[in-house]
């Protein structure tokens, strides 16, 4: 909510900010926060020509009333210049006094009915704030989705070799019932031209899920994850969010680096399923098609929270 503040005295306060935007000392943008709104202040502003009203309306969406203007000011060059600002506002009353009611020009309300204490007060010309439906008048049908020749050998190569490609490699993963096989694999697809356009991680989350009843293969990845794959930490913190965590925790022993890394890596896996247990955790699924193997995905962002003073996105890949 953004407050208009009309006053039929104007403060000396406002009076200098008025003599500085005059004058040309003071620039829209400069205005103290607090006088920001003054109702004197955004008519000069608008008289002068720093500010300009364009778009305005209701957000049918954000249920909100919007405006958006242009301010200008002068660059370091010295030439008037201009950026687009978007004001919004939760309720008719403040967004009617901030435009001192110039609501018609060049404004949307769809899906507003107008129904407000404020509004009723109004004779307003409602068939006229209804009229326009959209500020968007292009459709589908305005643009061609007619793809070039190389798009179509590029999309029927996709479909024939890479899609052809990754499901050999997704089979070959997914039979390993040993950590020597497993280990041989992932040594062959680190030099195999698939591995060019396709991270080895995307067969991992294959093969949990594939296998993901299987204690023997559960041990397998872990195993591989602890003393072969150096950056193997979303695929640990993913496989939490598959098995059950403290399983996890236990089996994980990453042992490739030194006694102080190797500490760290597990403690932060271990500092996850904490996060995990204590609730500090958000989960979206993601669905798309992969340009580079023709196959459509399902991948988990992970959303830490820390302190709830923000959050970190941690992607726990395709899974």
């Amino acid at each position: 909510m953004k407050a208009i503040y009309k006053s039929t005295r104007v403060s000396l306060e406002v009076k200098r900010i008025i003599n500085g935007l005059k004058s040309g000392e003071l620039e829209v943008r400069n205005v103290p926060k607090e006088f920001a709104l003054d109702s004197n202040v955004l008519k000069v502003e608008r008289k002068l020509g720093l500010r300009k009203s364009g778009h305005r309306g209701f957000d049918v969406i954000a249920q909100t009333f919007f405006v958006e203007e242009d301010w200008f000011y002068k660059d370091l060059s010295g030439n008037l210049v201009s950026r687009l600002h978007k004001m919004t506002f939760d309720y008719f009353e403040e967004y009617y006094e901030f435009l001192d009611g110039d609501i018609y020009e060049d404004a949307c309300y769809y899906q507003y009915a107008f129904e407000d204490e404020y509004s009723k007060k109004f004779n307003l010309d409602i068939e006229r704030l209804t009229k326009v439906k959209s500020f968007v008048t292009e459709t589908l049908d305005d643009y061609s989705c007619e793809r070039s020749q190389d798009e179509i050998e590029s999309y029927e190569r996709c479909e024939k070799v890479n899609k052809k490609c990754v499901k050999q490699w997704l089979d070959k993963f997914n039979a390993c019932d040993t950590y020597e096989q497993f280990k041989k694999v992932c040594s062959n697809y680190e030099k195999s031209i698939v591995s060019q356009y396709k991270s080895v991680e995307f067969f991992f989350f294959q093969y949990i899920f594939d296998t993901k009843c299987s204690k023997k293969h559960l041990d397998v990845i872990l195993e591989y994850l602890s003393n072969d794959y150096y950056f193997g930490d979303n695929v640990v913190m993913g496989l939490c969010l598959v098995f059950t965590p403290k399983v996890i925790l236990d089996k994980y022993d990453f042992s490739q680096a030194s006694v102080a890394t190797n500490r760290k890596r597990k403690k932060e896996v271990k500092d996850f399923v904490e996060d995990l247990k204590n609730q500090n955790i958000e989960m979206r699924v993601i669905c798309y098609f992969d340009k580079a193997t023709h196959f459509y995905c399902e991948a988990t962002k992970v959303f830490r929270y820390y302190n709830c003073q923000g959050r970190k996105t941690l992607n726990q890949g395709e899974m």
